[in-house]
């Protein structure tokens, strides 16, 4: 059984493209990781962030998001003439992305939409959807989604 904590499990979100990672996200992702059938069993037990996660990721105490100025192709080496992406610095798991990639995460968007009530007032708010999402979310329905300008 692999441990998992929410530095592995939001590090994984953020390399299979998921930008910003809210509670929902979050929770669906590792109850679906908890109860998969799949050959990788994980335990989640959290513990403290470390300090490479704190300066290239926020939490708002809502939000996970990358800081501004960054994204996971971000070369983020400090040493000159070698390349690491900010996506390998954080710690990622393979067997979690890998598990993470078998998630519909269409039915967890919509419910999602939903619990925002997106539906109601037709817009998206970047600071609660990723991109990633706000792709799902163009494809699930027909109507138009303004992105709200003033949220960024």
């Amino acid at each position: 059984m692999e441990k998992i904590n929410t530095e592995i499990l939001v590090s994984s979100l953020v390399n299979i493209g998921f930008d910003v990672i809210d509670p929902i996200i979050y929770t669906y992702s590792l109850a679906c990781l908890e109860m998969a059938e799949d050959k990788y069993r994980y335990e989640f037990k959290d513990q403290e962030l470390s300090p490479t996660f704190k300066k290239y990721m926020e939490y708002d105490g809502f939000v996970y998001r990358i800081k501004e100025g960054y994204n996971v192709d971000t070369n983020v080496s400090e040493i000159e003439d070698y390349e690491i992406t900010l996506g390998q610095r954080l710690k990622p798991n393979k067997h979690v992305i890998e598990s993470l990639n078998k998630i519909d995460y269409k039915g967890i968007v919509s419910k999602k939409k939903e619990a925002y009530n997106v539906d109601s007032i037709g817009e998206i708010d970047p600071n609660l959807f990723s991109k990633k999402e706000i792709e799902m979310l163009k494809t699930l329905d027909t109507k138009p989604y303004r992105i709200k300008s003033n949220s960024i």
